[in-house]
């Protein structure tokens, strides 16, 4: 059976051969690595390559692109990348608790009754030195 021409490099057989999930995982896979490839771009703009490489063709582009990723600072930025779009959110979790916590640990204690420099006992001119002699000796007779 000899088919039209330009019909004989269709993969229609081979596709309809695989299973929906490894096609739907494939298109997964297409799909993360194109939104990669796109935040890679904004990321890059503005940097000599990227704008040395809009000015020429699209197969000239994709070249540059792959010669960007191979420069230091380029791999540099993809590893950056990465980095901050696998751990955003345990990073901003991480920083939460650790504010939570300094929060404790700075924590200082309101000036008055447990201070101990103006506990009432050590000097009798301390702001609330009268109501702490007071308290301490009302409660018994109350409590009698």
């Amino acid at each position: 059976l000899s088919l039209p021409k330009g019909l004989h490099n269709i993969p229609m057989a081979s596709q309809s051969r695989r299973p929906a999930f490894q096609l739907k995982r494939i298109n997964n896979r297409r799909k993360s690595e194109f939104a990669s490839r796109k935040a890679m771009d904004k990321m890059l703009q503005g940097t000599p390559i990227q704008q040395l490489s809009e000015s020429r063709t699209r197969k000239d582009h994709s070249l540059m692109k792959r010669s960007i990723k191979l420069t230091q600072n380029g791999l540099q930025k993809r590893m950056n990348l990465k980095h901050s779009l696998a751990n955003t959110s345990r990073v901003k979790r991480i920083e939460q608790l650790t504010q939570k916590v300094n929060k404790i640990l700075n924590y200082k204690m309101p000036r008055g009754v447990f201070s101990g420099e103006n506990n009432g006992f050590a000097n009798e001119n301390k702001n609330n030195s009268h109501m702490l002699s007071e308290f301490y000796l009302k409660t018994p007779k109350q409590s009698q």
